[in-house]
């Protein structure tokens, strides 16, 4: 047999011989109260938040050290003296068309779109459709190869070719 059976045995025997009933060797076990789960439960609780206070702590981004910071000597300083202002001149409103005369208007062809059947045409930045007028010259025709503009009786071609 085993070493823990004969143990077992022998106390068995010495229970008996002494006349112990084996119901006065259970001890009763009392129930915790409410308020001892409760307070074990909240210093459970506890901990795990200082636990994590501190993991958060440590692992948060670590602050680089102050660098000294060394001021320099101060010099007189000289100021600049006030400049003189320019003479104002009137700004003169921007004419919608090229005066009567004189060279065609620079004109500048930006781009070609269409939308719903209706063209459209970037000149010097601006949107124009057919009909409009940029710079004295009024806008003929719009298609995919250029725009075609008319201009003091002359007929000015821009295109999107270079």
């Amino acid at each position: 047999m085993s070493i823990i059976y004969d143990a077992l045995k022998k106390v068995e025997t010495k229970i008996a011989d002494s006349g112990i009933k084996p119901e006065v060797l259970d001890f009763p076990k009392k129930p915790l109260s409410k308020l001892k789960i409760y307070l074990f439960y909240l210093l459970i609780l506890v901990a795990g938040f200082l636990i994590a206070g501190i993991i958060f702590i440590l692992s948060g981004p670590q602050k680089k050290p102050f660098k000294k910071i060394t001021t320099a000597v101060s010099e007189k300083l000289k100021l600049p003296t006030p400049a003189k202002e320019p003479p104002t001149t009137p700004i003169l409103p921007l004419l919608s068309e090229a005066p009567p005369g004189g060279a065609p208007p620079v004109l500048v062809l930006n781009g070609v779109f269409f939308s719903q059947n209706q063209g459209y045409a970037l000149i010097n930045n601006q949107i124009v459709r057919e009909g409009d007028v940029i710079n004295g010259a009024t806008v003929e025709r719009i298609n995919l190869q250029g725009v075609e503009l008319k201009s003091e009786g002359s007929l000015i071609s821009l295109s999107t070719t270079k």
